[in-house]
């Protein structure tokens, strides 16, 4: 973890914040460990370990890639030509392939594998292998693309000899680096890519000599921070103005590193997208409310009727009897014969009973009398 040393001078403005991708390994033939880092105190925003042992990135702004070029992978070193791998703004790393020849300049007899330093400018990423100055062609619509578009030799060289990282100053395009050849103090150099001149620029004694300046950015107000691997036993980072001021101060260290390489300042992490929106409710019609109104019922008089008395009916006559069918003259005369002869036997009877009765009175109350 770096940890910042040296708080801004009274009165100074705070610099833009920068976010950089730093590639280190922590020792030889060993794979990447990938970093995002912040100013001011440029501790790890986040890492993660690659699968590639990576070196010589730079950022590609039109693209929002990070290009750099891979001399091995899990399975071990690539063998004769270095392998091109992309990350993404997530830490996400893609294998392109080698380093293709799609023209007339020839690849370093390092095929690349030897790469230290790395910037990108517009559709090139440009290499330092010894001092030989490429540009390779990372435009992937071009049919050139991951060849090698040009090679400059650097002149001086031995300045450049000792400059394993540089960035792009995108105010007058050049490339900008600090060499450990100094014997006493870190130089800070420029080098035109379009030529491959290199210029030396005064003297910064506040950067140590004898020590590999591995990683290196600059921000869009051309303050460039470049990260010293091992100075007394610390990795160091030092804020050097691009501004004609000279100033230079260190402003964070942490443990040493044996590699280290540094692309930026990145663009801005996209945002999450918006969770989508809740489905909308399928629309229904609502039923009507009926509307209860009362209303009183208008108050009306009933009219006064004069109803006439009721009449009663008078009962209905009971019918006719029906008259007996008259018997023939002949019938008659027999009835009247019969009922004329049996009155008298009836009367005869009658008599005759009435009699008898009274005589049975008699003889038993001359009975009684006797006994």
């Amino acid at each position: 973890m770096l940890v910042a040393v040296v708080p801004l001078p009274d009165g100074e403005a705070a610099p833009p914040v920068c976010t950089a991708y730093q590639v280190r390994t922590t020792g030889h033939g060993s794979l990447s460990t990938l970093l995002r880092v912040q100013s001011p105190s440029w501790n790890p925003v986040s890492q993660r370990q690659l699968d590639f042992a990576v070196n010589a990135i730079g950022f590609a702004r039109s693209q929002g890639l990070t290009y750099g070029i891979a001399s091995r992978d899990r399975s071990g070193p690539f063998r004769h030509i270095a392998h091109v791998v992309t990350i993404d703004n997530q830490g996400r790393v893609t294998d392109l392939g080698p380093v293709r020849k799609t023209g007339p300049v020839r690849l370093p007899h390092s095929g690349f594998l030897d790469a230290y330093a790395g910037a990108a400018s517009g559709n090139r990423l440009y290499l330092r292998d010894d001092s030989t100055l490429y540009a390779l062609d990372i435009n992937p619509s071009s049919p050139t693309f991951l060849g090698v578009l040009s090679a400059v030799r650097m002149r001086p060289s031995w300045p450049v000899e000792g400059v394993d990282d540089f960035a792009v100053n995108e105010a007058d395009g050049q490339l900008y680096g600090v060499s450990s050849s100094g014997p006493l103090h870190g130089i800070l150099v420029r080098i035109n890519p379009s030529t491959g001149a290199v210029t030396k620029l005064p003297t910064h004694p506040e950067l140590p000599g004898w020590s590999s300046y591995g990683a290196v950015v600059i921000d869009s107000a051309r303050n460039m921070y470049a990260l010293n691997n091992n100075s007394h036993g610390a990795s160091r980072v030092f804020h050097i103005s691009l501004d004609g001021s000279g100033a230079t101060r260190e402003v964070a260290q942490g443990p040493r590193v044996v590699a280290a390489d540094g692309a930026g300042c990145l663009a801005a992490p996209p945002s999450p997208p918006p969770p989508p929106p809740p489905p909308k409710p399928t629309p229904t019609t609502p039923r009507p409310t009926p509307t209860t109104t009362t209303t009183a019922p208008p108050t009306t008089t009933p009219p006064v009727t004069t109803e006439p008395p009721p009449t009663t009916a008078p009962p209905p006559a009971p019918p006719p009897k029906p008259k007996s069918k008259p018997l023939p003259v002949s019938d008659l005369k027999k009835k009247e014969v019969a009922q004329t002869s049996l009155t008298p036997a009836r009367k005869w009877t009658m008599a005759t009973v009435i009699m008898v009765m009274m005589g049975a009175g008699t003889a038993a109350a001359a009975y009684r009398n006797r006994r």
